[in-house]
């Protein structure tokens, strides 16, 4: 059995190279989840560009994006996205994880990452990490607990599935 010691953390420019070859390995596999991409996505380039514009959406509060770890190796990302500020405190989870450490429990494990005290206000006062409110990451937990299983093969993605939460 291998041992699953999963962390996640804020993704990083320099993240790049490592999704490049992570993404070109697992093109095939992530194939039914993941929409037409252009060739341009798959480079170097194309992930430093995108991961500057989640870096960008961050800064708007509207996403966070992490990659998920484990022992060191970036083995998938976790993102929440759609974030819902005020009274409906909502947020949509997506993730995947590369064939070679999926079914190992990595999704499942990276979801507590997020999973944080709710907060009853949205004041900076409140912010977890990342400057998004503990309220939107107690969202994304629920979401991922009542809607992903990490089996082998399954990609999940409660935006996919519709699922949203809220407190």
């Amino acid at each position: 059995m291998i041992r699953c010691v999963t962390s996640t953390r804020l993704i990083a420019v320099d993240d790049a190279a490592q999704l490049v070859a992570l993404l070109g390995r697992n093109r095939e596999f992530l194939s039914p989840w993941e929409p037409v991409r252009e060739p341009e996505f798959f480079t170097l380039d194309g992930q430093r560009e995108a991961i500057k514009g989640m870096l960008r959406e961050l800064e708007r509060g509207v996403t966070v994006p992490h990659v998920i770890v484990n022992h060191d190796r970036i083995v998938g990302r976790v993102t929440l996205s759609n974030i819902v500020r005020g009274p409906f405190q909502s947020c949509t989870i997506g993730y995947w994880v590369s064939a070679d450490a999926n079914g190992q429990g990595h999704a499942t494990a990276s979801s507590t990452s997020f999973s944080t005290p709710t907060a009853d206000s949205t004041s900076p006062a409140d912010a977890g990490h990342d400057g998004v409110s503990l309220s939107a990451y107690s969202v994304a937990a629920t979401a991922v607990a009542r809607f992903s299983e990490d089996t082998p093969g399954d990609i999940g993605s409660a935006t996919r599935r519709s699922a949203f939460a809220s407190n």
